[in-house]
């Protein structure tokens, strides 16, 4: 039943993000040359991400993730938008409205586990409510998988769009700083929904996660990623990332590439004075001789 549910929701997500402006967004184009903000992160030895034109979506291109995996534990690779949560204040995971991305996992060129796929991260940060002590504070990230959805294997060789339901897709929690203590909180059944709803824990020793429903827990940053601990070559992509805060702060970001050069503009020849005069006199002699020649 969670599959079918799961096949039927892709169908409506393909056709909302192709849809594209019509349903409100504001398309951010993201080129190399001008990456609107965002940013390679933790990135390991064995692993890249960039914009390339080796499987182009809704354009010339797409989010490329490659992993050549030589040494263990050196395959990972995020690529990272962060704003200012004290300027962009209007950003918590409580007005978060919308939510989605597309991917694309090549089965030749990956060897990974078959529900392994770049996953799709919020970075939050929850304000403990004490003004200027920062010890009541905590830090995390928001994650989506498939295999948490009932995914497994995930679609190889085609473009997989995923728009998230708040209320049926889970997302599990790492915390950064929570109490004191990181690590993730495994509680892997838990909806957007649900975790704004009241205090949700993990299991004996996780960290703590904060009260999201207290609507103080800010989102900096919308993260996408593959590996750690993959120990093998993947090959994947993304595009289409929809993140809103409501209807005046909805955008989707489109991984193009550059656009090409324009082609130098052709000079238009130039006549100087005195070829201008010779011209002037020639059409006037021109003139007087068939005048002369009609009298």
């Amino acid at each position: 039943m969670k599959a079918t549910k799961n096949l039927w929701l892709k169908s409506v997500a393909l056709l909302m993000l192709t849809a594209g402006v019509a349903h409100g967004q504001t398309e951010v184009i993201v080129t190399p040359a001008n990456p609107q903000g965002w940013t390679i992160v933790n990135q390991r030895a064995d692993s890249t991400v960039e914009v390339t034109a080796s499987q182009p979506r809704a354009g010339t291109g797409s989010l490329e993730f490659v992993t050549n995996f030589a040494t263990a534990g050196q395959d990972k690779v995020d690529y990272q938008l962060d704003w200012d949560p004290t300027i962009e204040t209007n950003r918590t995971l409580a007005n978060l409205t919308e939510l989605a991305y597309e991917y694309y996992r090549d089965s030749a060129g990956s060897a990974v586990p078959a529900h392994l796929h770049p996953v799709l991260r919020l970075a939050w940060y929850h304000d403990g409510g004490t003004p200027g002590n920062v010890l009541d504070d905590s830090l995390g990230t928001m994650v989506y998988e498939e295999i948490y959805q009932g995914v497994n294997p995930v679609p190889g060789d085609t473009w997989d769009s995923n728009v998230i339901d708040f209320a049926n897709d889970n997302l599990w929690v790492y915390c950064s700083n929570c109490g004191g203590n990181s690590g993730v909180v495994q509680n892997f059944n838990s909806t957007i929904q649900d975790w704004l709803s009241g205090p949700i824990t993990g299991q004996g020793g996780d960290p703590v996660p904060p009260d999201f429903s207290q609507g103080n827990t800010f989102i900096w940053a919308v993260n996408m990623g593959v590996g750690s601990g993959c120990s093998n070559d993947l090959l994947m992509w993304t595009d289409q990332v929809r993140i809103a805060f409501g209807p005046q702060d909805d955008l989707i970001y489109n991984f193009e590439m550059d656009a090409p050069p324009m082609a130098p503009a052709v000079p238009v020849p130039s006549m100087s004075l005195a070829g201008m005069t010779i011209l002037f006199l020639s059409l006037l002699f021109v003139f007087a001789y068939f005048q002369r020649r009609m009298v």
